[in-house]
């Protein structure tokens, strides 16, 4: 964590010294922050690193291979305790001819030592803890005795024997006297350390088996059957070794630890300990048991987090989420059959969805809700819905907003249109909403004084107005566009403008993140857009660019954008224009400040700026704060193109320019929304269009993006 602080902390400095020098101040605290940024991810990958491979060879440390006692297999002998691997060994050549260099003893028929214990063939811990305790017997040979009397060359006869010996197997003193067994020089001894493999433990099911003399001094486990290999005509030994070689149930088969270190006998227990050593008890450290847990913990963390998200998405997929976005009376087949034109839908980005679908290819169906007695007859008057000359009477509708009033005049409805002012009034001329005078008492329509003339807007439908069973909401679709292609523009606005959500309570808005050619492309993106509406508030070569604070250092936090206001233009090669509908549209475009002209992207600032933009609008908006002037022009330009303030807008979906959006998807959306007040944002299933298309698209995983 040190090491992580100072990196995060003296990195980015040094970085921008060596690569910016003395630029300027703004310049290095971008990098810095930028550099500060990736040092945190790195010291925090670091770190998940750490914990995945590092943490459990720090804490628990390199760990033996561990082989169960009594199962030792044939490639391997016992030795104190520990498992050497000898099926590829040869012994060395002797003096004796037994070993001719090329002969391995674990399969030789005189000897057949594979699998078996041959500790005493290499008795290393002689002279050590028993020094003093065992000392030389009458008949020990005198040549391996040392000059103090005491030290002996071995005190087991040098023979190997099974591994699960008993109190019935018979004892094996071969060559007692004889220390040619015996590996006394220390090249052999090292020579078999070489080939070390594995350390042999037991369980304590085992060491409670009464079939063997088995017991447990501090964590080793010792088999006191082996003392009576002991010969006291070779060996003199204590007399407590007898008491425990005939068995007594006061060491058998349990832990003596605390027995011998309160009866002083630890001295006896280290030379038992050095002597008769057979393996350990199944257990663990304390650095390895904490990383198991550790590891144990965060599994349960891992899968438990996972487990819930699946069963929530199953228990969504199976009970919620066909509720919650659909409509009335929708069967289940209805249901399978729009997820199967979906899917046929997403093969190709560019195309249309199914004609029924749209709302400019088929009259929007009445709802199936059936009544038993007729609710109309022939006498009854015509709805002033279906009198209107309109392919899509959902949005040519009786107005029915609630206009607010400014003193004893109400501002005008939304029905009126522009061509009513009366002659002379200077809203005539106006083109910019700054420069009009607010405080004009020009009359306009039902003696109603307002400082900007409505744009020829869609009329808001009645209350009662419920195409899809619930009450209409306002909505924005936001468009974020940057260096999109003509294709893709026209394909995200034409599926936004063809959705069959009412065009009275949909707006288009699209935020251009500068002015920058897409890749081919001879126009900057802001134009493009542009050229896709029509009947514009304001002339497009009178907008005006007016300044707002961007997300950025320097100069570059100063930023302007220009708001356009007016309907979408179809492509007649989309839409047949006598199925084409007014859908109003506005376009903010962000041109950048003057010192930025000669740039490569003048007004490029982020989507995140281009969010925060229209999200400290509304907020402002919404709590009645003091607006810019950029702001004022952007409300004015949503009521001009539709009728209703922006405060009115209740939900906003949000898209890419590089996506498209099937015809239901803002209605069963709203659909959510109403239905379910505490609901506070959604997220739409995306599929990658194009897949299937090259290996780089194929390995493209399905996400989720949000629309609330």
């Amino acid at each position: 964590m040190i090491y992580c602080f100072v990196i995060t902390c003296w990195m980015p400095n040094f970085l921008i010294s060596k690569i910016f020098g003395k630029k300027t101040p703004e310049a290095q605290r971008a990098w810095r922050e930028k550099m500060g940024i990736v040092a945190i991810s790195a010291c925090l990958m670091a770190i998940v690193g750490f914990i995945t491979f590092g943490f459990t060879q720090t804490v628990c440390g390199r760990q033996d291979a561990r082989f169960k006692g009594g199962e030792v297999t044939n490639g391997s002998v016992i030795v104190n305790g520990h498992t050497y691997e000898l099926a590829d060994f040869h012994h060395p050549q002797t003096s004796s001819g037994m070993f001719n260099g090329s002969t391995n003893p674990l399969y030789m028929d005189e000897w057949m030592s594979g699998g078996m214990d041959i500790s005493f063939m290499f008795q290393t811990n002689v002279n050590e803890k028993c020094y003093g305790l065992l000392t030389p017997g009458a008949a020990f040979p005198s040549n391996y005795i040392g000059e103090d009397g005491k030290s002996m060359g071995w005190y087991f006869a040098c023979a190997p024997h099974i591994q699960n010996v008993t109190t019935t197997t018979e004892i094996n003193t071969t060559n007692y006297n004889s220390g040619d067994w015996c590996h006394l020089s220390k090249d052999a001894r090292s020579g078999l350390e070489k080939e070390r493999s594995g350390t042999v433990y037991y369980t304590w099911d085992q060491i409670k088996s009464t079939s063997r003399s088995l017991t447990v001094y501090r964590g080793a486990v010792l088999d006191l059957s082996l003392l009576r290999w002991l010969d006291k005509g070779y060996v003199n030994y204590p007399a407590f070794f007898d008491t425990l070689r005939n068995g007594n149930s006061s060491f058998n088969n349990r832990d003596v630890t605390l027995l011998m270190n309160r009866a002083g006998w630890d001295h006896y227990g280290a030379c038992l300990n050095d002597i008769i050593r057979v393996g350990y008890v199944d257990s663990k450290t304390i650095g390895c048991v904490f990383s198991d847990i550790v590891l144990y913990v965060s599994l349960v963390f891992i899968l438990g987090a996972v487990m819930i998200k699946f069963v929530m998405a199953l228990y969504f997929g199976w009970f919620l989420s066909w509720r919650m976005g659909n409509f009335e009376n929708e069967s289940y087949k209805e249901r399978m059959k729009r997820a199967e034109e979906i899917e046929n839908w997403t093969d190709d980005i560019y195309k249309a969805a199914p004609g029924y679908l749209r709302p400019n290819a088929r009259d929007l169906k009445p709802p199936k809700k059936g009544h038993f007695f007729p609710t109309q007859s022939r006498f009854s008057k015509a709805s002033e819905v279906m009198m209107v000359n309109s392919s899509r009477p959902s949005t040519f509708a009786q107005q029915s907003l609630d206009v607010p009033r400014r003193g004893n005049s109400s501002l005008y409805g939304s029905g009126l249109r522009s061509r009513d002012t009366p002659p002379g009034s200077p809203m005539l001329q106006s083109h910019s909403s700054t420069s009009l005078p607010f405080g004009s008492d020009s009359v306009y329509g039902n003696d109603s004084a307002c400082p900007w003339p409505l744009n020829n807007v869609i009329p808001q439908p009645g209350p009662d107005f419920e195409p899809f069973g619930y009450p209409l909401v306002h909505t924005i679709c936001l468009v974020t566009a940057y260096s999109e292609s003509i294709e893709g523009l026209r394909t995200t606005l034409d599926s936004i403008a063809t959705t069959d959500y009412p065009n009275s309570h949909k707006l288009i808005l699209v935020v251009c993140d500068g002015m920058v050619r897409g890749s081919g492309s001879k126009q900057y993106t802001p134009d493009i857009v542009l050229s896709m509406m029509k009947d514009l508030v304001i002339p497009e070569q009178e907008v005006e660019a007016h300044s707002y604070v961007a997300i950025a250092d320097g100069h570059k936090r100063h930023n302007m954008a220009k708001v356009y206001a007016g309907f979408y233009a179809y492509d007649n090669d989309t839409v047949e224009p006598s199925k084409q509908q007014r859908i109003p549209i506005v376009l903010v475009a962000k041109t950048g400040n003057p010192l930025e002209r000669n740039e490569a992207k003048p007004g490029n600032r982020g989507k995140r700026d281009s969010q925060i933009v229209i999200m400290s609008f509304l907020e402002k908006v919404m709590f009645d704060e003091r607006m810019t002037t950029f702001e004022y022009e952007f409300f004015n330009s949503i009521w001009r193109c539709t009728g209703v303030t922006p405060d009115k807008y209740e939900t906003m979906l949000c898209v890419d320019a590089d996506t498209k959006v099937f015809p239901d998807s803002l209605s069963r959306m709203n659909a959510c929304m109403v239905n379910d007040t505490e609901i506070m944002g959604l997220c739409g299933e995306t599929k990658i269009a194009n897949k299937r298309e090259t290996w780089v698209t194929m390995i493209q995983g399905e996400s989720n993006t949000g629309s609330a």
